[in-house]
Parts: structure tokens; sequence; C-alpha cells
């Protein structure tokens, strides 16, 4: 596959450094440093130019490339190199970096709206992952797969836990959830019914949202359940505040703790 990646800061460099390996990449950007750093690191072809200009697009290959991502520290330009890259090769499956959330709603709502196939926001991202894990008690990391239908979660047993020390065929689990593995540092074990669910033990469980939300509920120690209803965030900036919405949306009490008191305000 043919990959450009325009605006290769923090972002698109791991991106292209991530696609190298497996793909053709090239990678464009105004910055003469920027692109020694990443050829110095990673096997890709480098072009030196803004990314926006039609010229500097042809020149990079667009028009050959299978996937064209602008990641460019601005939103508008991100947006533009994909309708523009679109515009001269109609195959090319494009994404966007974007960190003003309204571009992000804009397109979820209305697809067609900026001629880009795929947009992402960084800050949208963590603070959603940020939120589904305070839905899950104990839980380190969570993911979705099948548009939301599944989901796996990471959890540490606390020592207090009603489950502690028991086995999983004690559990009597339903259906809708599953125990995939136990670990720690030094080891990890496939689930049986056998397996002890020993104290500050790590697992991990692939299910349906609300079974494994029902199983995050029974490793929590009883006084602890329903506590979880007023939430301090401290940091009142994009993450903060998308955190602090989404929270607020599943019927929890965020409390945003922000030292400028015209962010604070707003």
């Amino acid at each position: 596959m043919k990959v450009v990646v325009i605006g290769v800061g923090q972002v698109g460099g791991s991106v292209a450094h991530a696609l190298a390996g497996e793909h053709e990449v090239i990678a464009v950007d105004k910055d003469p440093d920027r692109l020694e750093m990443i050829r110095a690191e990673t096997d890709v072809l480098t072009y030196e130019g803004n990314g926006a200009r039609v010229d500097v697009l042809k020149s990079a290959d667009v028009r050959d490339a299978d996937l064209v991502v602008g990641s460019t520290s601005d939103d508008r330009s991100n947006i533009l190199i994909c309708s523009t890259a679109r515009a001269l090769n109609d195959g090319a499956f494009t994404i966007a970096r974007v960190t003003e959330t309204e571009y992000l709603a804009t397109w979820s709502q209305l697809r067609e709206a900026f001629n880009v196939d795929y947009m992402v926001g960084a800050d949208h991202l963590t603070a959603r992952n940020i939120v589904e894990v305070v839905g899950l008690p104990t839980a380190r990391n969570v993911e979705h797969f099948g548009q939301g239908q599944v989901v796996m979660a990471g959890f540490t047993v606390p020592e207090e836990s009603p489950v502690a020390g028991k086995t999983v065929q004690e559990l009597r689990l339903g259906d809708g959830v599953n125990l995939v593995a136990v670990f720690d540092d030094e080891h990890m074990e496939i689930v049986r019914g056998t397996t002890c669910l020993r104290p500050n033990i790590r697992l991990l469980v692939i299910g349906r949202p609300s079974q494994v939300e029902h199983f995050a509920g029974t490793l929590t120690p009883k006084d602890r359940v329903g506590q979880a209803r007023q939430i301090m965030i401290l940091g009142g900036g994009e993450i903060g505040f998308q955190t602090a919405r989404m929270l607020e949306q599943r019927g929890l009490q965020p409390r945003l703790v922000e030292k400028d008191p015209d962010r604070a305000q707003a």
C-alpha cells in the first residue's frame, strides 16, 4: 500500500514510522529538520513543502496513493489536504486529524460535509477512553470492537474484592462475557474453570458491554459500588472539558478544576 503522510510532527511521525515497515510511505512537511529526523529513524521517502498546495500533493504522488493522512497542526489544512487529495485521486482513502471538536461533530453527523473518509480527534479519543474506563470499576484499559458491540477490558482484582480467591467456575458467569486470561509481571495463564482469581492479578475480559460492566461491578468491593457519581477532573484543557461533557451525558456529576478563571468560566 502506498501512503502519503502530510505533517510529520509527533503524531504524523508516529504514523509514518508505524506504517513504514510494511508499506511504501512518503512523508511531507514544511520543516526540513523534521524530515531529516524521520529519514534518520524510518525508511520513508520525504518531500519538503506545504501539503495544502496542489502542486506539492502532485509531487508527493498523491494521485497514486492508497491512503492519505493529513496530520499537520492546523485542522483546516488537514481537511483541505484530504479534500484536495480526493479530488486528485478518487480512489484514495483519506484521514484528517483535528483538534476542534466542532469539526468532528459536524463530520460525525454529515459525512459528506468535508469530503473526508475518516476524521479523528486525538483529544476526543483520549477523553472517550477515560470515560470508558470510569464506567468500568477497576478497569486498566478498554477497547471496543464491532461498532461497539464487543468490549475488551483489562482489570486488576482488588485485594478486598468479593471474587478474590475464588475460581472462575465459582463465579457462575452468564452468557455474554468471557474471561480470557490472567497474568502478572512474570507469567500468563489461559483461563479455565479451575483458574483462581488471586488478589492483584490482572485479568483480560471480552464480552457484550452491558455484561462486562456487570462483571466489573462484581469485582468491586460492595461498599464502593455506586459511589462513583461525583468525579473530580483536574485541568480544564480540551481533554478535561470533553471528559467532563461526556461524563455529564452519562448522568454523572463531574467537577472540573482549572486555574485559568476565563477558561473555568467558559
